[in-house]
């Protein structure tokens, strides 16, 4: 197993996850879970308790703009910090949580010189974390209980200006009537941990419908380190 030391955390922040395996009294229950080891199972005396706060800062990030009439133009990030925190284990057979911190700092499009400001917003978000296949996993970002929706906030200068908000536009059976954003995490406890988002919607400001002509979606992508805690590999768990 490739040990996975994503969180968010996104996320981010992502930043964690919810499924079933098994109903009926005698059914044993396979929990997504947080290991001190890279095993899989993850044995009882190596498991992460709930509650446990997970910090990860990016190495890089890189934002991919595309736009309606075809064309791509990239937007990079010098530093990001995502913050989480696990909800309690063996709770869902998912690994449920909040990203309370999604940070993007100093960024810019190098192709038109803009520099921009990047506004996480409506946060903390709920998350669900699981465990993939060969250690990789997967991220649901959305909406925490009855709070407004997840959005970040983008306005660029330069030769191109650009104010948008981009949102989660996906929908997910686990939590119905939310949209929920995708996250696929790869990596491990020692090299930096990579996250990429789905494609998010974006469109202008409703008080500043022109600021955003042209512009149709944003992909994201980015390179973390989890600062804390370590190790730390995402696994696997059973309970009857």
């Amino acid at each position: 197993m490739k040990g996975l030391t994503k969180i968010c955390a996104a996320a981010l922040v992502a930043v964690a996850a919810s499924m079933a395996f098994g109903v009926g009294s005698a059914a044993a229950v396979d929990y997504t879970v947080l290991c001190k080891k890279n095993e899989s199972p993850c044995k009882a005396e190596n498991l992460y308790k709930g509650g446990e706060t997970i910090v990860a800062h990016a190495q890089s990030v890189q934002v991919e703009i595309t736009f309606a009439l075809g064309g791509t133009i990239f937007m990079d990030c010098n530093e990001s910090v995502v913050e989480g925190k696990t909800g309690e284990e063996f709770e869902t057979p998912h690994l449920s949580g909040i990203i309370q911190t999604f940070d993007l700092n100093e960024c810019s499009i190098p192709a038109t010189g803009g520099k921009c400001i990047m506004t996480t917003q409506n946060t903390p978000w709920a998350s669900l974390l699981s465990q993939g296949t060969g250690g990789n996993g997967g991220l649901l970002a959305y909406e925490l209980g009855s709070e407004a929706p997840p959005l970040v906030g983008v306005s660029c200068d330069g030769i191109f200006p650009v104010k948008c908000i981009a949102y989660f536009n996906e929908s997910d059976e686990q939590v119905p009537g939310k949209p929920v954003g995708y996250f696929s995490v790869f990596g491990d406890s020692v090299e930096p941990l990579i996250i990429s988002g789905q494609v998010l919607k974006v469109e202008s400001p409703k008080n500043e419908p022109t600021k955003c002509l042209g512009v149709k979606s944003a992909t994201y992508s980015a390179e973390y380190i989890v600062q804390e805690p370590k190790p730390i590999w995402v696994s696997h768990h059973t309970k009857p």
